[in-house]
């Protein structure tokens, strides 16, 4: 056991997920939910619209996440994919000391090219979907006037 003070490996951040929906015109992106992954297998997800909700899974389904965190590539990955656009999801990442956000690959103007994600994000990505799908996190779109 550890001393005063010190932050065991149970309650150590793995992983967090942001889903933010894109403001309109200036205004900033409105963060939807986060996922928090816990070393001990606790797996929280705080929602703006709706009710917390609290999982736990067993620590050998996060070795995946862990270890896709730990590779060389991930310490590259940049700080953002694709653009931000009024009303479309982004998903931030951060793990691993990185931090990262995946916004639309809509691009508002054709001829723009937009750099995909590298393979490491999808891989970090597709692992915490794994855990907790980001469809199950509840979307409350603002009424139109």
């Amino acid at each position: 056991m550890g001393g005063p003070g010190e932050t065991g490996a149970s309650t150590d951040v793995v992983a967090t997920r942001e889903k933010m929906l894109g403001g309109l015109e200036l205004e900033p992106p409105t963060l939807i939910s986060t996922l928090t992954v816990r070393a001990d297998g606790t797996l929280r997800l705080d929602r703006r619209a709706s009710e917390d909700e609290t999982r736990t899974v067993p620590r050998e389904r996060l070795r995946p996440l862990i270890d896709a965190l730990s590779k060389p590539e991930w310490q590259e990955v940049e700080s953002f994919y694709g653009t931000v656009q009024p009303m479309t999801v982004s998903i931030g990442v951060q793990g691993g000391g990185k931090s990262t956000t995946v916004g639309t690959y809509e691009a508002p103007v054709p001829e723009l090219e937009l750099e995909p994600p590298p393979p490491i994000l999808e891989e970090v990505l597709a692992l915490l979907e794994d855990l907790w799908p980001v469809e199950e996190d509840v979307v409350e779109l603002p009424a139109s006037t």
